[in-house]
C-alpha cells in the first residue's frame, strides 16, 4: 500500500500538465512523433522542422504535444523552442505585408470611390443650390404677382361698385326723363289742341253773318 502511495506521489510530481502553450520544432531535420514518452515507443508520424504544435503536458525529458490535425504524441523536449523560427518570422511577416498591401489598395480603391462620390454629391449640392435659388426666385415673383393681382381685384371690385352706382344714376335719370318725356308730350298736345280749339273759336268769331233775303 505504502509503495503504491509512493508511485502515485512520484508519477503526481514528474508528470506535470503544462498550460496549452506553442512551441516549435527546431534543428534541421524531421522530428519522430511517438505513442509514448521514450525510444522504445512507436514513432507514429514525422515533424518538419519550424513547424508549431500544442503543448500538452511535459514528463522528464519528454513533451506530449498535439499536432494542428489533432494527433497527439510525445516528442523529445530538446528538440522544442519557444523561439520561432526565422522562416516562420519570415512567412508571417510576409502575409503582414501582403495584408497590408491589400489593405493598402483596399483603402486606395476606398478613397477613390469616396472621391468619386464627394464629387457627385457636389455637383449634386450645387444643382440643388440652384434649384433652389430659381424656386426662392419664382417665389419671389409669386408673391410680387400674388400682390398685382391683388391689387387689380381691388380696383376691379371699386370699379364694379362704382358701375353699379353709375347704373343706378342712369336708370334713374332715364325714369326720369321718360316721365319728363311724356310730361312734354301731354304738355305740347294739349298746347296743340289749345291752339286748335282757340282758332276754331277764332274762326267762328270772325266768320261773316249770312243776310237773308225775304
Amino acid at each position: 500500500m505504502k509503495k503504491l502511495m509512493i508511485i502515485g506521489f512520484l508519477l503526481a510530481v514528474l508528470v506535470t500538465p503544462a498550460a496549452a502553450t506553442t512551441l516549435y520544432v527546431q534543428g534541421d531535420s524531421v522530428v519522430n512523433l511517438r505513442n509514448g514518452n521514450s525510444t522504445r515507443h512507436k514513432v507514429i508520424d514525422t515533424i518538419d522542422p519550424g513547424r508549431a504544435i500544442e503543448v500538452i503536458e511535459k514528463s522528464n525529458n519528454w513533451t506530449k504535444v498535439r499536432l494542428p490535425d489533432g494527433k497527439e504524441g510525445w516528442i523529445v523536449s530538446r528538440l522544442l523552442t519557444d523561439k520561432k523560427p526565422a522562416d516562420v518570422i519570415e512567412y508571417e511577416l510576409n502575409n503582414k505585408i501582403d495584408n497590408l498591401s491589400s489593405e493598402s489598395e483596399s483603402l486606395q480603391a476606398e478613397n477613390e470611390r469616396l472621391i468619386i462620390e464627394n464629387q457627385a454629391l457636389h455637383e449634386k449640392l450645387e444643382e440643388t443650390l440652384e434649384l433652389m435659388t430659381e424656386t426662392r426666385t419664382a417665389h419671389d415673383a409669386l408673391i410680387a404677382e400674388s400682390a398685382d393681382f391683388l391689387t387689380l381685384k381691388a380696383d376691379h371690385e371699386r370699379l364694379v361698385n362704382q358701375l353699379g352706382e353709375k347704373t343706378e344714376i342712369i336708370s334713374s335719370l332715364e325714369t326720369k326723363l321718360a316721365i319728363t318725356h311724356r310730361s312734354l308730350m301731354i304738355y305740347w298736345f294739349l298746347a296743340g289742341a289749345g291752339v286748335l280749339l282757340l282758332g276754331i273759336i277764332i274762326g267762328a268769331a270772325t266768320k261773316p253773318k249770312r243776310t237773308k233775303f225775304i
